[in-house]
């Protein structure tokens, strides 16, 4: 039996740090070499500012040792765009409270009046 593998995730920003996800009551009982542990965490981010998601793997060696593998992921959250829609069709105005998700945005310059 190979060693047995602790793992966390936490989100630190400037005022707190969550964890998201600690297997130290039920550890990964094997990660082969160049293998990986694929898990999803989910939080909601409600802090504006710089963040920090930190993973870590703990374990014991076939030596005995102890090791300990974090990496961090920095990001920044700001403001949320906020978007309004109002489509025209045929004469009538319809406009949408719905949330939107965008995955690209075109700014284009537009002559008014």
């Amino acid at each position: 039996m190979g060693p047995f593998w602790f793992i966390q995730a936490e989100i630190q920003t400037e005022r707190q740090r969550i964890l998201l996800l600690d297997t130290s009551k039920s550890p990964v009982e094997s990660i082969r070499a160049g293998g990986r542990y694929d898990f999803i965490v989910e939080h909601d981010v409600k802090e504006l500012g710089a963040h920090t998601l930190v993973c870590t793997a703990l374990y014991n060696d076939g030596d005995g040792e102890r090791k300990y593998l974090p990496q961090f992921f920095k990001f920044i959250v700001s403001n949320p765009l906020s978007v309004r829609t109002k489509i025209y069709l045929c004469g009538f105005a319809f406009q949408t409270e719905y949330n939107m998700f965008l995955s690209a945005v075109r700014v284009h310059a537009v002559k008014v009046g």
